[in-house]
C-alpha cells in the first residue's frame, strides 16, 4: 500500500443493505481483499488502476465512536442507500443524513434502489421527503448494483480536490 486509500461509506437504514451493495462492486480490473473488518465496520479494500479504494457498509444509526474512528481516518464521501419502497423507513434515513450533515462535509450521493417496482416512491416525492438540497445527486442503481454510485461520487471527489 503506497498511498492512502480513498474511503467511501456506504450507509443505509438496514446493515445487510449496505453489505449487499459492497458486495456488489466488482470492478473489471485490479485485486480485491476479502470482507474484512475496518473500523469497527465491514468494508473491502479495491487496487484498481494504480490506487486503493476502501468501501465501508454501515447502518445509517451507527454508533460515534466507530464513526470518530472512521472519520479520523479520512472519509473522502458517502453513500446513502434507499430503497423507494420502503416509504416507512424514510424518517431513519432523514434522522441519519441529519446526524450526517453535522460531522461531515465529504461529498454524497443518495443511491436508489427498487426505482422501478410498483408502489416506488418517484424521485420528487423522494427529494421532498427527505429535504434534499438541489446539490444532492440521486443516482438510480440498476438491479442493486453500486457501481454508478460509486462513479458518480467519485467524479464528484476529484473534482472537489481539484478545485481546493
Amino acid at each position: 500500500m503506497r498511498n492512502k486509500a480513498v474511503t467511501i461509506l456506504i450507509l443505509a437504514d438496514q446493515p445487510e443493505m449496505a453489505l449487499r451493495l459492497l458486495e456488489s462492486f466488482r470492478p473489471n480490473t485490479g485485486r480485491i481483499s476479502e470482507l474484512t473488518t475496518i473500523y469497527g465496520f465491514l468494508g473491502r479494500f479495491y487496487e484498481v488502476g494504480g490506487g486503493e479504494l476502501e468501501l465501508v457498509a454501515a447502518p445509517t444509526n451507527s454508533d460515534l465512536p466507530s464513526l470518530f474512528d472512521l472519520l479520523t481516518g479520512g472519509v473522502a464521501g458517502y453513500i446513502v442507500a434507499v430503497d423507494c419502497c420502503a416509504e416507512d423507513s424514510l424518517s431513519n434515513v432523514r434522522a441519519g443524513l441529519d446526524f450526517w450533515e453535522l460531522i461531515s462535509a465529504a461529498p454524497r450521493i443518495v443511491a436508489l434502489l427498487n426505482y422501478k417496482e410498483a408502489g416506488a416512491i418517484d424521485r420528487l416525492q423522494l427529494r421532498s421527503r427527505l429535504k434534499l438540497s438541489a446539490d444532492d445527486q440521486m443516482v438510480p442503481l440498476p438491479e442493486g448494483q453500486l457501481r454508478p454510485a460509486i462513479l458518480q461520487l467519485l467524479k464528484i471527489i476529484l473534482t472537489t480536490q481539484n478545485v481546493d
